[in-house]
């Protein structure tokens, strides 16, 4: 009975069914979208985070079969960690997923950047800049004297 509730628990919709990877693929895909839309410094339209979201699913569904297959076949947490490897394995887990939404969150920048603006887009936006490095920039340097000209005093 402890074994089917933690299944419901974990995987609620059945992945296993012909609709749950649809259900879950489009929950965290919005979720995704949701995410970058909101901590997002800059204006991230709704395409290019649901390309990032799609991404991030795909990523995260690759990136827990492999998780799963090293778990199962290539370490032994509870030889080393005893009683604590459920906690490194949580640990390693979260560290994974977040490096993937990193990862995914800066696929959304640059692809973006890349369809407006083209291949060379800005790399310092005008608007970063002070006004006294505008004013600097705009100005043309003063001459120096060269070394056989007299510095006059100031």
């Amino acid at each position: 009975v402890l074994d089917e509730l933690l299944e419901v628990l974990v995987d609620p919709f059945g992945s296993d069914l012909a609709g749950g990877h649809l259900v879950w693929g489009t929950v965290a895909v919005i979720a995704f979208a949701i995410v970058i839309k909101l901590f997002s410094h800059v204006r991230v339209r709704l395409r290019f985070s649901l390309i990032g979201g799609l991404t991030f699913y795909v990523g995260w569904q690759a990136t827990r079969e492999l998780f799963e297959y090293y778990l199962a076949r290539w370490t032994d947490l509870g030889a080393i960690y005893g009683g604590f490897s459920a906690v490194v394995a949580s640990v390693l887990w979260v560290f994974l997923t977040s490096s993937l939404l990193l990862l995914c969150g800066q696929l959304v920048k640059t692809v973006q950047r890349r369809v407006l603006h083209g291949p060379q887009w800005p790399k310092t936006p005008r608007r970063a800049l002070k006004p006294a490095a505008e004013a600097a920039l705009s100005e043309p340097p003063a001459a120096e004297p060269g070394p056989h000209e007299a510095k006059s005093p100031a």
